[in-house]
């Protein structure tokens, strides 16, 4: 019961939490803008939690689930998620090709080999499908967070243009965002640093989900979601973190790709 009351905890916090429910509307938006407006695709969330994602994902067609958690995806079920599977990143128990659409949203970034698991993102997608991609930028700004969450590393723009195009992807988008934060968040993290101490804490108290008045958590969510309007047509030099989108080449039966979509330029 326990367990099943953290997952529900953690989806309202995606729901709700300026910096998640913030994150979430920028990546549909994004995902409609690279993706037709189809509600029959096979979408795959990668890493799905106790499926904010998901929630968003389903009226685009029949989406699915992976993930390592056995309790979020319990938590998944019990909402009516049928299609879910208990599976790493880097060995999807997933048939190659079932894939229009795949997700992996703050994924890449768990796993010691992150090329092997946009290898597995490949073979699962159709010809012509889609992934959309977030994952921590900067290595400078590393903190508790990173290690409370089992981070292995942050990225570079360059560092994930590299990884898509040795994992046979072609890049339509790729940028950072959320750059207001960089330097609050740079400062708020060394602060932490010099101020915890040596001792212990609980993990609720080193993470970086800071209670906060609603007004406010209201106007960080806006603050954050205009920034769609910005990504729509350009890309952000530096930020919090990084999103890529990318197309598998080649194209379906129907001679296209199978999300539809024409590609567009890197931005």
């Amino acid at each position: 019961m326990l367990e099943i009351e953290h997952q529900a905890r953690y989806h309202e916090v995606g729901n709700s939490y300026w910096w998640l429910a913030g994150k979430y509307e920028i990546i549909m938006d994004l995902i409609g803008r690279a993706v037709p407006p189809r509600n029959d695709l096979a979408v795959l969330d990668a890493g799905c939690g106790p499926g904010n994602m998901l929630d968003r994902l389903s009226s685009r067609g029949t989406v699915t689930g992976s993930d390592l958690s056995s309790p979020a995806l319990r938590f998944c079920r019990s909402r009516g998620y049928t299609r879910v599977t208990l599976s790493r990143l880097d060995t999807l128990a997933l048939k190659a090709q079932s894939f229009d659409l795949v997700t992996a949203i703050d994924v890449l970034e768990h796993i010691p080999d992150d090329a092997a698991g946009l290898r597995e993102i490949h073979r699962v997608l159709r010809p012509g499908g889609t992934v959309v991609i977030t994952v921590p930028a900067f290595q400078v700004l590393w903190g508790d967070h990173d290690d409370i969450y089992g981070h292995y590393r942050r990225y570079r723009v360059s560092q994930m243009a590299a990884l898509m195009a040795a994992c046979g992807f072609e890049v339509i988008k790729l940028s950072y965002f959320q750059p207001l934060y960089f330097v609050p968040l740079l400062l708020f993290r060394r602060w932490k640093k010099l101020t915890r101490g040596d001792g212990d804490r609980p993990i609720e108290q080193r993470d970086d989900f800071v209670a906060i008045p609603p007004w406010l958590n209201g106007v960080l969510t806006r603050l954050m979601v205009a920034e769609k309007y910005v990504l729509r047509r350009f890309a952000f030099p530096f930020g919090v973190t990084l999103v890529c989108i990318g197309r598998k080449r080649g194209t379906n039966g129907n001679g296209r790709g199978s999300s539809g979509a024409a590609s567009s330029g890197t931005a």
